[in-house]
């Protein structure tokens, strides 16, 4: 889980970059209806990323 994290951070970073104001934007349009997590996912990780994500947030 702790790998797929830092894979998923790092598909955001590429997205948003790292500066608090970049960072407070992307959670100001997540709010509404900005960047959709999966579709960053999907672009930055490819299928199989988008895949063990899907699986590791699923309820047990």
């Amino acid at each position: 889980m702790g790998i797929l994290y830092i894979f998923v951070t790092y598909a955001i970073i590429l997205n948003i970059g790292y500066s608090q104001s970049a960072i407070q934007n992307f959670v100001n349009e997540d709010d509404g209806m900005g960047p959709n997590l999966y579709a960053l996912i999907g672009h930055y990780l490819g299928e199989a990323g988008l895949i063990l994500f899907a699986i590791s947030v699923t309820p047990r």
